[in-house]
């Protein structure tokens, strides 16, 4: 009998070590991402607004066209910022710049065409297709095959590249995870598509997440991308304010913004912003999160609403966030994956060959937010089954806290975006619409529309925006 006491009192000593040790290295390893990063930021001088170059390790990007997201700027080795010209420019006394002659000069693949193709798909880190179901919402399984998540990654390669896409938002995208088996998907993102500029910031980082108990998730190291044929100004991920108490915060995610500038043809920008919202809310968290956007829409606009983009925008643009807290260091590498940068093309691709008229009072700022919002847009009307489900419930998207009168949500009304994973696709499946874009006012939208994959190798299907800047 002493013997058996000593033997189950090793027992627990060993499992409360273990214990200790597992908590000790889940708090060391904690990913605790600033309020906002700056991932890459060009040299280029826009209308007086200074946007300068970045140093440190807290770029995640591969540039096309000979322009690398390095800490060169958007010119990468073998072209400098004598490329970018401003013919006739002037700067005036309250800090706008004048052209004299209307006239602008921008390198090649740096301005926005008038109107844009944007995709926002969730991929489900590639392992998430129709014969799925997952634990969280009901099911029973964490991971895939490895052959079928690799046919997924191999579908979804496909589908982006026939969308044919200028500007792609992509959600729930895995660099190093255990449910992923450690397939680094940016990798084949960048391979695939060379043409692209791909920058990845993390919004999921668990050196191991325990649960279920009998089959844990494990390693995590998933996040969102955006993916563009054109190099923007700026690339920033932002942090949204909602949290997940402790210890829970320790092995879940951080839901942030990964947004881009881009220069527009008329001279202005376009903020595109991807967003991956609270799936599983522990009590206002979706609501945190869209007054952050709400606020965060409502600065911009307002910010650049007179008539000529001043040096002062570029300073508000810089301070958003910094009303939950105090301005981070660039410099981090927390929340994005460092990376090479080469690209194939020559720099002879860097001659000023995009030359357009700009008139400084009328330059628009305008932008475009996608993503999986896990919430349904006002005008959508669910079905009894899609708020019944116990696991996952999607929210009534608040669209006066987040437009403010400043733009609309568009959606495609005539196809679903997203299944309930509770079982495996069948004709019973419960499907709703969690993604879609917000545009603000001065964006017009020719379409937008869903690509029907019946949900094969995600428990997403795409939406396409056409939009006319």
């Amino acid at each position: 009998m002493k013997i058996l006491r000593k033997l189950l009192l090793l027992f627990v000593s060993v499992l409360f070590s273990a214990f200790v040790i597992f908590f000790a290295v889940a708090v060391i390893t904690d990913f605790r991402p600033d309020d906002k990063e700056v991932l890459f930021a060009s040299d280029l001088r826009f209308s007086g607004a200074s946007v300068s170059g970045v140093s440190g390790t807290g770029i995640s990007g591969s540039g096309a066209s000979g322009m690398a997201a390095s800490g060169t700027g958007a010119f990468g080795s073998g072209a400098d910022s004598s490329d970018v010209c401003f013919s006739g420019a002037e700067s005036l006394s309250d800090g706008t710049v004048a052209f004299s002659n209307d006239t602008t000069v921008f390198p090649s693949g740096t301005v926005l065409p008038p109107s844009v193709k944007i995709m926002t798909w969730n991929i489900g880190y590639c392992g998430l297709g129709d014969n799925m179901d997952f634990f969280y919402d009901g099911g029973t399984r964490v991971r895939d095959t490895e052959e079928r998540t690799r046919r997924n990654l191999s579908d979804v390669l496909s589908v982006i590249r026939s969308a044919d896409a200028d500007i792609v938002l992509l959600q729930e995208v895995d660099i190093d995870s255990r449910r992923s088996y450690g397939i680094d998907q940016v990798a084949a993102l960048k391979d695939a598509f060379p043409d692209y500029n791909v920058w990845f910031a993390y919004n999921y980082k668990s050196f191991y997440v325990p649960i279920p108990l009998l089959e844990p998730i494990g390693r995590v190291g998933g996040g969102i991308v955006i993916m563009s044929r054109f190099m923007p100004l700026e690339v920033i991920r932002y942090q949204y304010p909602s949290r997940f108490p402790f210890p829970v915060s320790m092995f879940n995610l951080k839901r942030c913004l990964l947004a881009a500038t881009f220069v527009t043809s008329d001279g202005g920008r376009l903020f595109v912003g991807n967003t991956h919202n609270t799936a599983y809310d522990t009590g206002g968290m979706r609501s945190q999160e869209i007054s952050f956007l709400g606020d965060m829409i409502t600065s911009l606009l307002t910010s650049f609403s007179s008539p000529s983009l001043s040096s002062s925008s570029s300073s508000s643009l810089s301070s958003l966030s910094s009303s939950s807290s105090s301005s981070s260091s660039s410099s981090s590498s927390s929340s994005s994956s460092s990376s090479s940068s080469s690209s194939s093309s020559s720099t002879s691709s860097l001659t000023p060959s995009c030359t357009f008229k700009r008139s400084v009072k009328t330059s628009v700022f305008s932008v475009i937010i996608g993503g999986d919002w896990n919430q349904y847009p006002a005008a959508y009307v669910p079905s009894e089954s899609e708020l019944s489900n116990e696991f996952f419930i999607p929210e009534k998207l608040d669209e006066y806290m987040l437009c403010r009168g400043k733009g609309r949500i568009v959606f495609d009304e005539n196809a679903y975006t997203l299944r309930y994973l509770d079982h495996p696709l069948d004709s019973t499946s419960v499907r709703t619409v969690t993604d879609f874009f917000f545009v603000s006012d001065s964006v017009g939208v020719s379409s937008v529309s869903v690509l029907p994959m019946r949900f094969r190798s995600s428990d997403h299907d795409p939406v396409i925006l056409h939009a006319v800047l």
